[in-house]
């Protein structure tokens, strides 16, 4: 069933839904209801949108310029501190597996359980992964001979 520029549905001789068009009648339409109108934009059924609210350009600009004022130290924190990198891709990065797991899995995890156990693999992998290893190879390490754990978190015999 199709909807005919806002009109009652209906269907077309040949079985297929006629698509409803913004704005214009289609002739078969105008054939099909030769007496009514198309629905104007304020009768049409449906939630109303909003016109955008946007901001003068002075604005904005002045708004930026405050807010660099306020977080300068913050910002520019990777100039006199050369532990902080230059960008977040590490950290995004590290993300990113976890991202593409909700989604693919339909933005949720089944189970509790489900999302612990990816947290866990996914945190050992990453660690294996920025101490140099190859994640194949720790994860047999894992199941042959135990957990890898870094040099610095060994314990202490």
């Amino acid at each position: 069933m199709g909807q005919c520029d806002g009109h009652h549905p209906h269907r077309s001789p040949s079985r297929r839904p006629q698509r409803a068009r913004s704005g214009r009648t289609s002739p078969r339409c105008r054939r099909r209801h030769p007496n009514t109108q198309p629905l104007s934009r304020s009768t049409r059924p449906g939630p109303r949108r909003q016109p955008r609210q946007t901001r003068p350009l002075g604005t904005t600009a002045r708004s930026l310029i405050r807010r660099f004022h306020r977080y300068e130290d913050m910002i520019l924190r990777f100039a006199t501190d050369l532990a902080v990198p230059f960008t977040n891709n590490e950290a995004e990065r590290a993300v990113r597996p976890v991202k593409i797991q909700q989604r693919t899995s339909g933005g949720c995890w089944r189970t509790l359980q489900g999302l612990t156990d990816f947290a866990l693999v996914q945190s050992y992998l990453d660690t294996a992964t920025k101490w140099g290893l190859n994640k194949l190879d720790a994860l047999r390490k894992l199941f042959t001979t135990g957990p890898w754990l870094p040099p610095a978190l060994t314990p202490a015999e």
